[in-house]
């Protein structure tokens, strides 16, 4: 628990000196910041080619049910997204996660079950199919795999796991936006779970925008889960960005989730 609270204080003074450093330096004549949080709607975009772009924050999440309950804290929701192309990009997930599982017998609590460190990395890609023109949207397409070897062994999963995801956007106005996604979750001994979200966006200056969404997944062989949340960001300067956003199950075990963090584009 020792290492965990020391790797605590070290990602946060970590994305301190960073978000400071190249907010400041390189917030001049660069090219637009989109970015794939704090919604879970990813957007067809990519970065800029030779651009490095940091995507963290924190979260915390509640889910219950008659049998159990269990509160995820996530300490560094971190993506790095870096443009390798005009039209590709690449991507690295990985968080650090401490989870405590309460298991519940006729209505009283039992003892917890507490398991932190780092969840599986993701490696994956994401690729600009088409530009919006007329009713056609903007089109992208992304895919992670994570790696079950580079988790934390408390939180070492039976096997790989994968998603994909196909992504569309549309300007609806010069203030609203909608964004949506479908695509697949797969895990080792799991499933196959149909994945949707659908982000609506209003823009209420140049740097201030809200959002509220409804996404879910439908899962072979199980009930769907559909839940719903909403948020804001704030570009601070044109490279660096901050969010808060929060949600709840509209039929799912999650009673509650609140995130923030920010996005910083470190070079190019």
């Amino acid at each position: 628990m020792k290492k965990i609270n020391t790797m605590k204080k070290l990602v946060a003074v970590v994305a301190l000196s960073f978000s400071t450093f190249f907010a400041t330096a390189q917030e001049q004549g660069k090219p637009e910041l989109i970015t794939d949080r704090p919604d879970q709607t990813e957007s067809p975009s990519v970065v800029p080619v030779g651009a490095l772009q940091w995507e963290t924050g924190f979260q915390y999440e509640k889910l219950s049910n008659d049998f159990s309950e269990i509160k995820n804290t996530t300490f560094n929701t971190s993506l790095l997204r870096y443009g390798l192309l005009d039209n590709l990009e690449l991507r690295l997930i990985w968080n650090v996660v401490e989870s405590e599982f309460t298991p519940k017998s006729a209505g009283i609590s039992g003892n917890s079950i507490k398991s932190s460190g780092f969840a599986p990395m993701g490696i994956g890609f994401k690729v600009a199919i088409a530009d919006e023109k007329g009713w056609r949207p903007k089109i992208g397409f992304l895919s992670h795999v994570y790696v079950p070897f580079t988790a934390s062994k408390e939180l070492k999963p039976e096997g790989s796991a994968m998603d994909t995801r196909l992504s569309f956007e549309h300007t609806l106005s010069d203030k609203f936006s909608l964004g949506y996604n479908v695509g697949t979750n797969w895990a080792a001994g799991e499933d196959l779970g149909y994945a949707y979200t659908a982000a609506l966006g209003y823009g209420i200056t140049n740097r201030l925008s809200i959002f509220a969404e409804v996404y879910g997944v439908l899962i072979e062989n199980g009930h769907p889960d559909h839940l719903f949340d909403a948020g804001f960001t704030y570009l601070i300067t044109d490279v660096f960005q901050w969010d808060l956003s929060g949600g709840t199950g509209i039929n799912s075990d999650q009673d509650f989730f609140i995130s923030t963090g920010f996005t910083v584009r470190l070079f190019k």
